[in-house]
């Protein structure tokens, strides 16, 4: 049977979006007869997403590749060896691990080795990232500002190509489970309520959203904040909001399965960081959106169309755009449904899974 190679490069601390991806990506693979494994740093946490993956027939190695080592780069080769993959796709993978992996493709025989760009800042061409992309046969970027700064990096633009992630099993609109998600988290009912889902990098940005957050509330006492996705118990981040004099208003829903079905008891979301596929489930589920403009998320959020788009990095601004949400109750519907539109026309999962198997592993 040939068989696709995840090498995912990735800590799984949830069943969430990422790995609905993978996994129905598994299931097609199935349909058409390849086999799947699939590579993590560590055992994934969810026993869920475990389950689901070995019912679709992949295989899970725990095995940490992260560490520039000749130990890591030896096992790692061994692996390709062992599995003789017919393609080779890596998602968080480290440049040093995604050369091993391209090398020791070639040697076996791989017939495409994928590399996908996540995010990738401030490449100039002498960076040396260009040496280890240019060994793949496609690097696809999950958003056109990823593909930009590949090509600045002098990646060759023939293999460069934009593939949008989508959303698995992503549900429509408001629950009628809201008001008891809002008891369960010590809501008011009458609360105006803002989202996030991240975890704790700073590239998250959920640090410069608790600071705007301080100007939010002080401007609406009304105003709660529900962040998911990051462990209250792990990160200094809940202290940050005792600091701010917030805490009182600041939920922390913890890392969850799933988690973006909270966000039901949400009337805003907020992206004060990168999170494309976090801003993906918000406009999904018909909720409108201020992010800041990194990454790709001004290609998922349209200002004064689905949302409200703000400079990055910048308490004040990022207050300002959440004050001007809140106070638009009014274009909130409108704002919600024309999110849900954007993300049926550019996010839909299904179809992201299909052209990526159609076009990229020419299965």
């Amino acid at each position: 049977m040939r068989t696709v190679l995840h090498l995912t490069g990735m800590i799984s601390t949830k069943y969430g979006s990422m790995e609905r991806y993978l996994l129905e990506t598994v299931r097609q693979c199935s349909l058409k007869g390849y086999g799947s494994v699939l590579q993590y740093e560590a055992i994934p946490a969810s026993h869920e997403y475990l389950a689901a993956l070995k019912s679709a027939g992949a295989e899970v190695i725990a095995m940490p590749t992260a560490a520039r080592s000749a130990s890591n780069a030896v096992r790692l080769a061994r692996l390709v060896g062992r599995v003789r993959p017919y393609v080779i796709h890596s998602h968080f993978l480290e440049r040093h691990a995604i050369l091993v992996a391209a090398l020791a493709g070639r040697v076996v025989g791989t017939a495409t080795t994928i590399a996908m760009v996540h995010g990738v800042q401030h490449l100039t061409r002498r960076s040396r990232a260009r040496h280890t992309y240019n060994r793949c046969d496609y690097v696809l970027a999950v958003s056109d500002a990823v593909r930009s700064d590949l090509l600045n990096g002098d990646v060759r633009p023939e293999i460069v190509r934009t593939h949008y992630l989508g959303l698995i099993d992503v549900g429509e609109g408001v629950s009628p489970d809201r008001g008891r998600l809002r008891d369960d988290l010590g809501i008011p009912q009458s609360a105006t309520v803002l989202g996030n889902i991240a975890f704790g990098a700073a590239f998250k940005g959920v640090d410069v959203l608790l600071e705007a957050f301080q100007n939010v509330r002080a401007a609406r006492e009304d105003a709660y904040l529900m962040q998911v996705g990051i462990d209250p118990a792990e990160s200094p981040l809940p202290r940050t909001a005792e600091r701010l004099g917030i805490d009182r208003y600041v939920r922390w829903a913890g890392i969850r399965d799933a988690g973006w079905r909270l966000l039901q008891a949400a009337d805003i979301y907020v992206q004060p960081g990168e999170g494309l596929l976090a801003i993906m489930e918000a406009m999904a589920l018909r909720l409108p959106v201020v992010a800041t403009h990194v990454a790709g998320n001004a290609e998922a959020v349209v200002d004064g169309i689905t949302g409200v788009l703000v400079a990055p990095n910048d308490v004040r601004a990022l207050a300002q755009g959440l004050l001007t949400a809140i106070q638009s109750p009014k274009c909130w519907d409108a704002w919600g449904n024309a999110g849900r539109q954007r993300y049926q026309k550019l996010f839909d999962g299904q179809r992201s899974v299909e052209a990526l198997l159609s076009r990229y592993y020419r299965v």
